[in-house]
């Protein structure tokens, strides 16, 4: 796990307890974080991070995501719920650069 630091703000947010998952917007696509708060919020681990072109491809992972956290399939359905509801902002990422 790695320590992070206060960002921009997250397009949705799912937090229970300790665990959270986020989602942003970014140049190519979405990436979407996840993992743990300790200290009442005063650290944030970061468990793992991944950056989809497509928001079917980030929804899916926010579903894992919450799994991995949680073991809960009904919280993983309840964050799914939460995220059609969610008023994310209008994205259309660019194509992914070529390699060097």
């Amino acid at each position: 796990m790695m320590a992070i630091s206060p960002g921009p703000e997250p397009a949705f947010v799912w937090k229970s307890y300790s665990r959270f998952v986020e989602l942003y917007p970014v140049r190519t696509g979405w990436l979407v974080l996840w993992g743990r708060y300790e200290e009442l919020g005063a650290k944030t681990w970061l468990n793992g991070s991944r950056i989809y072109p497509d928001f079917a491809g980030a929804r899916r992972r926010i579903a894992d995501a919450v799994m991995e956290l949680t073991r809960r399939p009904a919280l993983a359905d309840e964050a799914l719920i939460l995220l059609s509801r969610a008023a994310l902002p209008d994205h259309h990422p660019e194509t992914i650069p070529p390699a060097l």
